[in-house]
């Protein structure tokens, strides 16, 4: 299995106060950014219809890696913050 690049947003469940899974974001080997939710959060949706700031210019999926390099940074709170960049087999990632 080849291997891709990941990152994943974390945050705070609120009720048990747990660290929980939000989302994946996985750069597949056909290049193109996948997002595999595992939690509903507005901020996800926010992110998918409009993008993250960059540095000169808004960032959306299309643009890959540097989206997810940025979101590390845009993402960086207590209670929700993105990971840094990590390798992951592609089957696992996209799950």
């Amino acid at each position: 299995m080849p291997k891709v690049k990941v990152v994943e947003l974390r945050g705070v469940d609120e009720k048990d106060l747990t660290e929980d899974l939000k989302a994946r974001f996985v750069l597949a080997s056909d290049g193109k950014l996948y997002v595999r939710k595992f939690k509903p959060n507005p901020i996800l949706e926010d992110i998918n219809r409009h993008g993250i700031p960059g540095r000169s210019r808004v960032l959306k999926l299309q643009d890959g890696i540097e989206f997810m390099e940025r979101l590390c940074q845009v993402f960086s709170g207590t209670y929700l913050y993105a990971t840094e960049i990590f390798e992951m087999d592609e089957s696992e990632a996209l799950k």
